[in-house]
This record gives structure tokens, sequence and C-alpha cells, in this order.
């Protein structure tokens, strides 16, 4: 009698969202997320802001998960663009 092995594979599904910074005239940085209304934080220092934002958008996701809702799948794209100055 043979026995399988059946390995269990997990998949994590990241989403990427643009965020955007700002500075403040005081030098604070403020992080949004232009994907989603009201997704504003502020930092001291711009990874402050950033992580900051990260995990505002971590709750926003888990939030929607527990009320039975999946995340946009296909966020704001941002592209860069050079202007002469």
């Amino acid at each position: 009698m043979s026995v399988r092995r059946f390995s269990a594979r997990l998949f994590v599904v990241k989403l990427r969202y643009v965020v955007t910074i700002e500075r403040e005239s005081d030098g604070r940085f403020i992080a949004s997320v232009p994907e989603v209304p009201g997704c504003h934080v502020y930092g001291r220092t711009r990874q402050q802001a950033v992580g900051r934002a990260r995990r505002a958008l971590q709750f926003y996701v888990d939030s929607l998960r527990s009320q039975g809702q999946k995340p946009p799948r296909q966020p704001l794209v941002a592209v860069e663009v050079e202007v002469a100055a």
C-alpha cells in the first residue's frame, strides 16, 4: 500500500495602492490614498507617513473582508511624467 503525500501551498495575494506624499508647511508629511476616500495620515518623516498609510490600508482591506466584501483588485495606477522646468 502506498501513501501519497500532498503539500499544501498558501498563496498570498498582495494588492498595490498608490500613496501620495505631500510636505506640510510645518514640516510634517501627509500620505493620502486616492483609491480610498478619506484615507489621509500624518507622519514626522516620510517613512513614518508611509508606514501609517500601509497600516491604514491593511485595516481597510481587513474591514472589507470581515464584511464579506472584496477589496478592489485593480486599483489606481500612477505614471510619472517629466516636463521641462
